[in-house]
């Protein structure tokens, strides 16, 4: 997506690596991306998104980040003033909920995996679907204990 504060095409700028520790999409549940200048452009892309492709939701704006991007990064970005308080505890937030959506679809995987392993099928595909099981349990059990830890319900 492009506007007119910002073509799409000039969204790299090595220069101000710090001012640009991500680079914002408008993606749909298949995964299908579409660069946007900004914040603001990639909400307006997924809410145009949503009404004309309702059968490809949810469509979301989303910060991508670098692998490589470490917490180092993090730090200097954060005393550059990336993040203002306000901002940084409103996304906090909006994180715990999108982890709790998560975590309840991820919870909703394991019964289909389960039926999925009880059909006739190759010893790989059961290993697969096993293993697969086993990082979703515990990926559950280890965010069930922070949150204990962390004082959440």
């Amino acid at each position: 997506m492009t506007n007119d504060k910002q073509p799409a095409a000039l969204a790299d700028h090595p220069e101000r690596h710090l001012e640009m520790v991500g680079r914002w999409y408008m993606v749909n549940k298949m995964g299908m991306a579409t660069l946007c200048t900004d914040r603001e452009d990639a909400e307006k892309a997924a809410a145009d998104a949503q009404s004309v492709w309702p059968h490809m939701a949810p469509h979301r704006a989303v910060l991508l980040v670098e692998a490589s991007f470490e917490a180092a990064d993090m730090a200097t970005a954060a005393a550059d003033g990336f993040h203002d308080g306000s901002a940084c505890a409103a996304e906090v937030a909006k994180l715990k909920g999108q982890r709790m959506v998560l975590c309840a679809l991820l919870g909703e995987c394991l019964p289909v995996i389960d039926a999925l392993m009880q059909k006739p099928g190759d010893d790989d595909r059961d290993a697969r679907l096993n293993g697969l099981a086993g990082r979703i349990t515990g990926a559950l059990n280890a965010l069930a204990e922070e949150r204990v830890k962390g004082g959440e319900s």
